[in-house]
């Protein structure tokens, strides 16, 4: 695998386990603190993700427009 796949996973798996951390009844702030991780591992995604497909500044506008028209998956568990 490449160091580029291989840090997708790492992401991919650590958005899971904190999505699953979210269902969990916790205290305000660490809720808060597990939201912005999520937020933070899911942007990083998309900046790998972007960068394999070479998309310009204008079609990650597009795909940013787009995508934020419906609930991100770990916002359903907040």
């Amino acid at each position: 695998m490449s160091p580029t796949c291989d840090r997708i996973t790492v992401l991919a798996d650590l958005l899971l386990s904190m999505n699953k951390a979210l269902v969990e009844d916790l205290p305000p702030e660490e809720r808060s603190r597990l939201e912005a991780a999520c937020e933070e591992a899911d942007r990083e995604i998309d900046r790998i993700v972007y960068a394999l497909y070479g998309l310009t500044e204008e079609e990650i506008v597009v795909v940013e427009g787009a995508t934020h028209e419906r609930p991100r998956p770990y916002q359903g568990c907040a």
